[in-house]
């Protein structure tokens, strides 16, 4: 018998479709002067050409979950094991002209020594153009605007060590 999936959902198990929403997953890591970690994708065109973003990626059908995400993600993208440490903001991002919905967890990276800055080896498959540690401010000039949101209201999260923050589109649900 086939199964006909329409535009949104995706079959999750033989004969089972149901609405589906993207997830992923992105570490806030510094350095000790506090400078964010951000990475700069190939893979953007058009508007999006210049868009930086947080260390992490998508979540892949068979992942443990978002903190197991952010951490194979991050390892592919630096080249190195890190550590994942406690979720500082859960981000719903509406379709709103954009191509989809998505869910997007950011975890607390913590500290990058400068020993470990120098063992970051970017993908072979050039996925990535670069990355740099940058000044708050201009991290979130790097990054797209709800980005940018969501990248403040993680420093604030870690800042006052009280649990996550629930976002919408980088602001905080009120």
């Amino acid at each position: 018998m086939s199964v006909v999936v329409q535009p949104g959902h995706a079959e999750v198990a033989p004969g089972y479709v149901r609405a589906v929403w993207p997830m992923a997953a992105g570490a806030l890591i510094t350095d000790e002067d506090g400078r964010v970690l951000l990475v700069n994708p190939t893979y953007h065109t058009g508007e999006w050409k210049d868009r930086w973003l947080f260390p992490g990626g998508g979540m892949d059908r068979g992942d443990d979950g978002p903190a197991e995400t952010c951490a194979r993600e991050v390892s592919e993208e630096l080249g190195l094991e890190w550590p994942v440490g406690d979720l500082l903001a859960v981000d719903w991002i509406p379709q709103d002209g954009r191509f989809f919905e998505e869910v997007i967890f950011v975890f607390d990276g913590g500290v990058m020594d400068e020993a470990a800055r120098a063992r970051i080896q970017l993908p072979e498959d050039d996925e990535l153009a670069g990355f740099q540690f940058f000044p708050l401010a201009e991290a979130m000039e790097k990054l797209a605007a709800p980005d940018a949101r969501r990248l403040e209201q993680a420093v604030a999260a870690r800042e006052r060590a009280a649990g996550p923050v629930l976002l919408r589109y980088g602001r905080p649900r009120v």
